[in-house]
């Protein structure tokens, strides 16, 4: 009997282990086929999440994912058979397998196609040596309706949001961060398990996605049929996203960087003797001395004498500390050593002299753990800022880089760095979250990351867009790129309020009211995105560096801060929705909006949790400024053939163009750090990007180079720049007539005459098509209540509509749909000030409506054991009663009674920031049902 069990466990492992993390349905839920050289397994994991494999030869490989984890669900599934096809039945979806192509169709239950992927045939196996490894190109093909949208894939740089018609790069870099996750308006998502270096690409010749490193095909399907369903279907199948303590949905103030522990805790009292909320300040780095220590855990003795005093007075505060740490380490701390006398270290030199360990080693992460434990938790850190987790070596302001710096440092605990390119990041989490989650749960985890990967978010990790560039272009593009990341299924997502670089565009920074406006701008739309977060360098970024009260940049960025502390019901409650239903708090209007096509491609919208649309303003309207023209973004690059996205990079030894060192694609605009040049090219050196770019208007172009060498830079023919002997750190310009959506040649030549120095940037003004430069144009989606609220006004406004409104420098467009009730809690200081205040309750009528107030104990993870309360709010529009339900749970220091002041919204009455002065009706509530009659 003992031997029975034991081989029926082996069994079961070794199942387990084939379906790499995945438990499906008996036997009739898992389909193999033995094609043409092809093996096919078709698993049904849930009534609605689909693993599709295909091999070469005959056998599957056994290589566990790293981005999912087990799905056991129970599901009967029906079969049917003929001569041509396998029918799979679920009861939520049917799929068709053809016999002799393998080629899958999947149909809803009224037989309508929601998704075909091609057969066998069409699955590109291409033999391939990468990294000395004999492995696969793979390429997987799909068929797509005409009309449908796509979204998610991850954060990048270029401003698209529907990805129809597009190529996308998936790799890492600064500023980009993937997750390969595809979600569609026809409400389904097709989650691509390859962590190497891939490709996403769809044209009138087909749709596909490709990686560089395989054993075999591997993807999931997953049905929703709505957008939200199907991310909680990717969420079950990669992990839940925790919940992160309420403080870290305040406002954190950050910058590069504060130098001494006075300086860190006077910014936060400054911030309390103005009555500015905030919760959260941030320690950026080399707070532990010169660069020999870099990142070794550790404080410098002179400027932060007494970690743990230190931090305790930021607690006596009410302040939260989030330091920064990298995956790199100065060549005399002693985390080095002991990582170097391991064998955990890539033997590629950091930029700061030492080495990146190897996050793939399950023992490397529990050393790197032993160091921050020692040096930060236990002084009472609250939260890891984890920087350049693409990794970062030398460089990574392209993907291309990126990817190169990677597979030159050449394999890692579990195989070749190509195979497991993307997925650094992902460990790197893991480590920090498992051992902080085994040490200590009485403070929820938090993790800021530069980058992610499939699954990231169970690791209480949220990601910022990197290192971005002041621009009013690189404003307009961060929200669609931020859109983007969360639709990819990763919930938690910041960026870096007002660029993280100031001096190329606005030198002078918070001195110059052009740049002030921008700031302001930013830190409008940063106050509706999940985390709330100023950080920048080159200029100061509190509040009070941009006026004091009475001016117009300083009470702007008051009462958008108050705001975000007014909105801490509303986005706790959709916090726990996010947590306990796969819910998604960032959204693209397609999610909400689905019906309407229009919306589509709208990637200057968001909707802010289920109730608030929030139109960023993206242009300057009161302080323009002269500045050096906005970021090329990749999308605009592409090879001498045009065929392919990214221009050529060729770099060379001397000022002569003699001697090839490097030749490489190249999607960035920048050559900004001398790591972005190959590793020992310590001379003097020459460069050229050759390639096309693509125009988007028809015009004139205005081309900027900014360089501190000579260059020459020529489009379509033309020289637009020759300053080939310059040796000064200058601007340089030129004039083109473009036309429109056309790819022209681009040749750029620099030389640099000065060791060790690289600092090249290429900018360009793009004709303007705005003819209301001083409005702001919002589309009010379809919707079922037919109508929008106004938020500052209460206005009442027909959906389906484009609209232009002025925007002051205090107003950005905020509308909620009738249907709608939002909770609006008391001024605070910081987020868990005062949890027994009165509650506003605005109810926008026009239609039924609910929402579910959550609370707990705002930290500490005994929400996962139940401790916690919800309270059901409901609006019957024909009845006119708002019935609040029965309370649901409890927590310690729960608040046993409490009033709600209830406003049915209408013009001038429950709007703005401000509480209503005369609320409709001012109920007691004791945790039992109430019904109030209007």
């Amino acid at each position: 009997m003992k031997n029975s069990l034991k081989i029926l466990s082996l069994l079961s492992l070794a199942i387990l282990a084939l379906a790499g993390n995945a438990i499906g349905g008996g036997a009739n839920c898992t389909t193999m086929l033995n094609l043409a050289g092809v093996k096919l397994r078709v698993e049904v994991l849930t009534p609605v999440v689909v693993r599709v494999t295909l091999a070469p030869g005959d056998s599957l490989s056994t290589r566990k994912s790293l981005s999912t984890v087990p799905v056991d669900e129970d599901v009967n599934c029906r079969k049917e058979e003929d001569k041509n096809s396998i029918s799979i039945f679920t009861g939520r979806i049917e799929i068709v397998i053809s016999k002799s192509t393998g080629a899958i169709t999947f149909y809803n239950l009224k037989h309508e196609k929601i998704l075909a992927s091609a057969g066998a045939g069409n699955s590109c196996f291409v033999p391939a040596i990468v990294e000395g490894e004999g492995t696969y190109h793979v390429r997987q093909t799909f068929v797509l309706s005409k009309t449908e949208g796509l979204y998610g894939l991850g954060q990048f740089e270029d401003p698209i949001m529907n990805y129809r018609g597009k190529d996308i790069l998936i790799a890492q870099a600064n500023r980009t961060a993937v997750n390969p996750f595809l979600v569609s308006t026809k409400g389904y998502g097709i989650l691509w398990d390859n962590p190497s270096e891939s490709k996403f690409h769809d044209s009138s010749d087909g749709t596909y996605f490709w990686s560089e490193v395989g054993d075999q095909i591997q993807y999931y399907f997953v049905y929703g049929p709505t957008m939200d369903e199907v991310i909680a279907g990717y969420r079950k199948l990669t992990g839940k996203a925790p919940m992160f303590g309420r403080w870290a949905y305040g406002y954190w103030q950050s910058k590069e960087r504060y130098q001494t522990s006075s300086e860190l805790i006077g910014i936060v009292k400054e911030y309390r003797e103005r009555q500015i909320p905030i919760d959260n300040i941030v320690q950026d780095w080399q707070y532990w001395g010169d660069m020999d220590q870099f990142s070794g855990m550790v404080w410098d003795s002179v400027r932060y004498k007494n970690p743990k005093s230190i931090i305790d007075s930021l607690h006596d505060l009410h302040s939260h500390l989030m330091v920064t740490i990298w995956p790199a380490f100065g060549i005399k701390s002693d985390i080095h050593n002991e990582m170097k006398k391991d064998g955990f270290l890539f033997n590629p030199v950091h930029w700061c002299g030492g080495n990146v360990y190897d996050a793939w080693n399950p023992a490397a992460r529990d050393l790197y753990w032993k160091y921050i434990n020692k040096g930060l938790l236990a002084a009472g850190v609250d939260a890891f800022w984890m920087d350049a987790t693409e990794p970062e070596f030398r460089c990574t302001d392209d993907r291309y880089i990126t990817a190169l710096s990677l597979e030159d440092a050449g394999r890692n605990y579990l195989g070749t760095n190509a195979r497991y390119l993307n997925s650094y990041s992902l460990e790197d989490t893991r480590g920090i979250y498992e051992h902080e989650r085994e040490t200590t749960d009485k403070k929820r985890v938090f993790i800021l990351t530069r980058s992610t990967f499939t699954g990231q978010q169970r690791f209480a990790a949220a990601t910022w867009s990197g290192d971005t560039f002041a621009s009013w272009d690189a404003l307009k593009t961060q929200i669609a790129a931020g859109i983007n990341f969360c639709v990819s299924g990763i919930p938690y997502w910041t960026n870096d309020i007002g660029g993280f670089i100031t001096f190329f565009n606005y030198p002078d920074g918070v001195k110059d009211d052009a740049y002030k406006e921008l700031y302001v701008r930013w830190f409008e739309f940063g106050a509706f995105n999940p985390i709330f977060r100023s950080h920048g360098t080159n200029t100061p970024r509190e509040v009070w560096q941009f006026g004091s009260n009475g001016d117009w940049a300083y009470d702007a960025l008051v009462k958008f801060d108050r705001l975000r502390y007014r909105l801490m019901p509303y986005i706790y409650s959709t916090a726990w929705r996010v947590t306990n239903n796969g819910y998604t708090m960032m959204r693209a209007l397609p999610m909400d909006f689905t019906g309407d096509r229009r919306t589509f491609s709208i990637g200057n919208e968001i909707m802010f949790g289920p109730s608030l649309l929030v139109r960023p303003v993206t242009k300057p309207m009161f302080h323009p400024a002269a500045y050096n023209g906005i970021d090329i973004t990749p999308d605009h690059f592409y090879s001498a053939d045009g065929k392919e996205h990214g221009a050529q990079l060729e770099v060379y030894r001397g000022t002569d163009f003699n001697q090839l060192v490097l030749s490489r694609k190249f999607d960035a605009s920048q050559v900004g750090w001398i790591g972005c040049l190959p590793v020992g090219l310590d001379t003097c050196y020459s460069l050229k990007i050759t390639g096309k770019i693509m125009s988007e208007v028809k015009g004139n172009y205005r081309f900027f180079v900014l360089a501190d060498a000579g260059v020459q830079l020529w489009v379509n023919g033309k020289l637009l720049v020759d300053k080939w002997d310059n040796k000064e750190s200058a601007k340089f310009e030129g004039d083109i007539l473009l036309d429109s959506n056309k790819k022209y040649d681009f040749v750029l030549f620099h030389r640099q005459f000065r060791q060790n120095t690289a600092n090249l940037k290429i900018n360009w003004i793009v004709p303007s098509t705005d003819s209301h430069p001083n409005e702001t144009d919002v589309y009010l989606p379809e919707d079922s209540s037919g109508s929008w609220y106004d938020f500052w006004s209460g206005r009442d406004l027909k959906a389906g509509q484009n609209i232009l409104i002025e925007t002051p420098i205090d107003m950005i467009p905020v509308y909620v749909p009738a249907g709608s009730i939002i909770p609006i809690g008391p001024e605070v200081q910081y987020a868990s000030e005062k949890p027994d205040s009165p509650i506003e309750i605005r109810v926008y009528p026009g239609r039924n409506a609910s929402f579910q107030l959550y609370e707990d104990e705002n930290d500490n993870y005994d929400y996962e054991e139940g401790l916690y309360a919800t309270i059901l709010f409901q609006w019957d529009n024909k009845s006119k009663i708002l019935t609040i339900g029965e309370r649901k749970g409890e927590f310690p220091g729960m608040p046993v009674e409490r009033k709600f002041n209830i406003v049915i919204v209408h013009e001038d009455h429950g709007v703005g920031i401000d509480p209503t002065p005369v609320p409709d009706k001012t109920v007691t509530y004791d945790g039992k049902e109430l019904k109030i009659k209007f």
